[in-house]
This record gives structure tokens, C-alpha cells and sequence, in this order.
């Protein structure tokens, strides 16, 4: 049985680990392990971590497997897309599952709750950006109704940028 709750300021530790691992776990072979732990090193600091928590902007969530952390997302709603004609659409920033729970059914059961959330907001549509080597990523948001919308590069570290695709989801 899972479990789904925002994530407040005293998780931050919580989401800064699961941030940690669970980019590592996804992105392992997208570059070296140097320009991964830089931008681990920045982006999951609990530092860092607390400051997105306390943005009322973010809606970060942390969903449980049997009273264990397993993944996180980050949302933000009305957050537009220079490249997507669109209004009132939220960006999916993380959504992230510890990799011994893939074919569990929780990433999908995360990913359900956070449009459910997003649509409760009035929102019109999701938008993301995905690892172009994440395959399996890719084809969890197509099976879910995104579509490529463009592409962008994420940069990992001052010496390494990520091929990304920009996906959307109309609702």
C-alpha cells in the first residue's frame, strides 16, 4: 500500500537522498561520474532541497511503499513554455522511483496524483523535459499521452549538457 504526502521543510534530508539516488539510477550513463555528482552535488544538497521546499510555488511530494520514502515529484502549476502555445499548464520538473520499485505500478501511481492535483488546480496541460537516453522514461510518458513538443539542453555540469526532449500532455 502506498502512501502520498507533500513533502515539508523538515523532509528535506528525505528528498535531497531519493534526489541523489534516484538521478544517479536514471542517469548513470548519460555522463561521468565527476559531471554527475556536480550537478548532484548542487541540485540535492539539502541546501538547495530547502529552498524549493519553501518556495509556495512548488509542490514537492513524497510517496511511500509500506511506510518507506521511495520517490518524490516537483511540480509547479501555471508555469508556461516558450515553445508551448499554451496557458495554465504545469510543469512536471522531477518525478523520480527508486529503480527496485520500477514495475511496481507507484511511478504511475505518483505520476495519476500529480494530475489529479494539476487538473484540480484548472490546469490545462503538463509539460516536461526528459533525458533523451531515458528510453524507458520516454516510453512511460508516451503510454501516458505526452508528445514531443522540442528539445532542450540540461546542463549537468560547466563541461557536459544532457540531450533532453520537451514533452507535453494536452488534458
Amino acid at each position: 500500500m502506498i502512501a502520498i504526502s507533500i513533502a515539508h521543510e523538515n523532509d528535506c534530508k528525505i528528498v535531497a537522498d531519493l534526489g541523489r539516488q534516484t538521478f544517479m539510477e536514471s542517469h548513470l550513463l548519460s555522463a561521468s561520474p565527476s559531471d554527475l555528482n556536480y550537478y548532484t552535488d548542487r541540485a540535492y544538497s539539502e541546501e538547495q532541497i530547502g529552498k524549493e521546499l519553501k518556495n509556495p510555488e512548488n509542490r514537492c511530494y513524497l510517496v511511500y511503499n509500506k511506510g518507506e520514502a521511495v520517490g518524490f515529484s516537483n511540480s509547479y502549476f501555471n508555469n508556461e513554455h516558450p515553445e508551448l502555445n499554451h496557458k495554465n499548464i504545469t510543469k512536471l520538473d522531477r518525478i523520480y522511483i527508486l529503480q527496485k520499485y520500477y514495475d511496481t505500478g507507484i511511478g504511475k501511481q505518483l505520476f495519476a496524483f500529480n494530475v489529479k492535483i494539476s487538473k484540480e488546480h484548472k490546469q490545462q496541460g503538463m509539460w516536461l523535459y526528459v533525458w533523451t537516453g531515458n528510453l524507458r522514461a520516454i516510453k512511460f510518458y508516451e503510454k501516458q499521452g505526452f508528445v514531443i513538443a522540442g528539445n532542450y539542453e540540461f546542463k549537468i555540469s560547466p563541461n557536459h549538457k544532457n540531450p533532453n526532449y520537451l514533452m507535453y500532455l494536452k488534458y
